[in-house]
């Protein structure tokens, strides 16, 4: 219970902060909406994800250049107020500093990816003139030798739009919470947070642009075949989450000898 009325102070006391990634994620979507406003053929997807997975809200290019600057700054804080005499004796053990850690990090994530889903859906309802527009009616993508006797549009249609939001919420929600426990790692083995700063930044970027985004980022993006395919979307959901597992494995067995005087947070 002394943890989640923590994680109550810690949101409450971060009110500033939470205000500022609201207009920082709303603006980003405004600005993907003015961009794209003068595309003939439009759809809802397009403002949240496009169905290569890299552009939209939920886009990889948003995960790296927002969404992971957002986590950092937050939790890097976040870390910084609780390793602190007065909180870690409140604590009594690291195991529960810890995990009031993984609760923020939790938290975050939630919050940002409902603000993902609410905001994204929201404008692209706006931008493509309803949800009966939620698909585009012509893609590239549609013509990849693997759908070639599929009816992608209509297997796309299929889908219930509650689904859809939920979905979108899953994948977002993993993948935040994957960078933030990697975050809290990080964070116990850099002690500098500009250099800090630059490997959580550059961690989602390598992958994306020299791995092929074979090991993150492909695992956080909403694709076609992760849409057309609940096989696709269920195994990216076990591997983030056994990530989460490993994780957190690794995070509790750095916090089991951790020194937190001699470091100086």
């Amino acid at each position: 219970m002394s943890l989640i009325n923590n994680l109550k102070r810690e949101i409450k006391n971060k009110k500033l902060y939470f205000i500022i990634i609201s207009v920082c994620i709303l603006v980003y979507s405004l600005s993907i909406y003015f961009i794209m406003s003068s595309f003939e053929e439009k759809s809802v997807i397009s403002i949240v994800s496009t169905l290569d997975g890299q552009n939209g809200m939920a886009g990889s290019a948003a995960f790296i250049y927002l969404y992971t600057p957002i986590l950092f700054f937050g939790i890097n804080s976040h870390i910084i107020s609780s390793e602190k005499e007065g909180f870690i004796i409140k604590m009594k053990t690291r195991k529960n500093i810890l995990n009031n850690h993984v609760f923020f990090v939790i938290a975050l994530s939630a919050i940002v990816s409902l603000l993902i889903v609410w905001l994204g859906y929201s404008i692209g309802w706006v931008y493509g003139g309803g949800f009966e527009n939620l698909w585009p009616k012509r893609d590239r993508l549609y013509k990849l030798p693997q759908y070639k006797n599929l009816d992608i549009l209509g297997v796309l249609n299929s889908i219930p739009i509650y689904i859809v939001f939920l979905k979108t919420f899953i994948i977002k929600f993993l993948g935040l919470s994957v960078i933030g426990f990697l975050i809290i790692i990080l964070k116990n083995i850099i002690n500098n947070n500009g250099i800090l700063a630059i490997v959580v930044l550059l961690v989602p970027f390598i992958d994306f642009e020299f791995l092929n985004s074979a090991i993150l980022m492909n695992k956080f993006s909403l694709t076609l075949e992760t849409w057309v395919s609940s096989s696709d979307f269920i195994i990216n959901i076990a591997y983030l989450l056994f990530l989460l597992i490993a994780l957190y494995l690794v995070g509790r067995e750095m916090y089991k000898d951790k020194d937190f005087i001699s470091k100086g947070f």
